[in-house]
């Protein structure tokens, strides 16, 4: 049986900042991937944000 390590990274996203957004999922991705993570999974429509009002 192999073993598969897997984050589910949900913190606040940088609302309609994609820029952003994307340094703070790599940063997330690194931090996973260094404690031996092999999937990273976030949100749907975590990385462009989903404001309530859209």
């Amino acid at each position: 049986m192999t073993r598969t390590t897997v984050a589910v990274v949900r913190p606040p996203p940088a609302l309609l900042d994609l820029e952003e957004s994307v340094r703070r999922a790599t940063g997330h991705i690194t931090e996973a991937a260094r404690e031996g993570t092999a999937l990273v999974v976030f949100p749907e429509t975590w990385l462009t944000g989903y404001p309530a009002w859209a």
